[in-house]
């Protein structure tokens, strides 16, 4: 069974509690790359908490371009 979120606040909520993410990034490989992630939201921004010198912290400079999945905890609805 999924979940609707209804409103900002609903996703605003979910993105605030500690959670994993997804950190996609184009890399050297010709698929594009996953890591995981701790992040924080505050309402109109992700950030990414890594070391300066990580290896994805050199791509994200060469290409900033990326995508983040937020995972749900276990046994809780999917969000969609």
């Amino acid at each position: 069974m999924s979940k609707r979120f209804n409103s900002q606040h609903e996703i605003d909520t979910f993105l605030k509690e500690p959670r994993l993410a997804m950190l996609i990034y184009s890399g050297s490989r010709p698929a594009p790359t996953g890591v995981p992630v701790w992040f924080d939201w505050d309402g109109k921004m992700v950030r990414i908490f890594t070391s300066r010198t990580s290896p994805k912290v050199r791509q994200l400079t060469k290409n900033p371009n990326i995508s983040v999945l937020v995972t749900n905890r276990v046994g809780e609805p999917e969000g969609w």
